[in-house]
């Protein structure tokens, strides 16, 4: 688990946010999965983010929380994302560098 990693929404899922609700489809399993205001933010960060740790970083300063406790809950958030294929981590930088 790199916190400098990208999460990416691959092609085969689907997002959209309605009044309260973020829905994420995978088309190519069926799997749907729902999320509150909340996990919808965290969604919208993650997506948006250079890295995970930038999301992070972004939600401490957005929510009246702990850090460690906003860190932990977006480890457990992208582990359930990544083990229903909802998102995919890139490493940052790959490509960049020369060895």
């Amino acid at each position: 688990d790199d916190p400098l990693a990208r999460a990416v929404v691959p092609p085969h899922v689907v997002h959209r946010t309605l009044a309260s609700e973020t829905v994420l489809l995978n088309i190519q399993t069926g799997h749907y999965y729902g999320m509150d205001g909340t996990g919808g933010r965290f969604f919208e960060v993650l997506r948006d983010a250079k890295s995970v740790d930038t999301a992070v970083a972004s939600l401490i300063r957005e929510f009246d929380a702990p850090a460690d406790q906003i860190r932990a809950d977006m480890l457990r958030y992208c582990g359930e994302l990544l083990e229903h294929g909802l998102i995919e981590l890139q490493e940052t930088g790959v490509g960049s560098r020369q060895s």
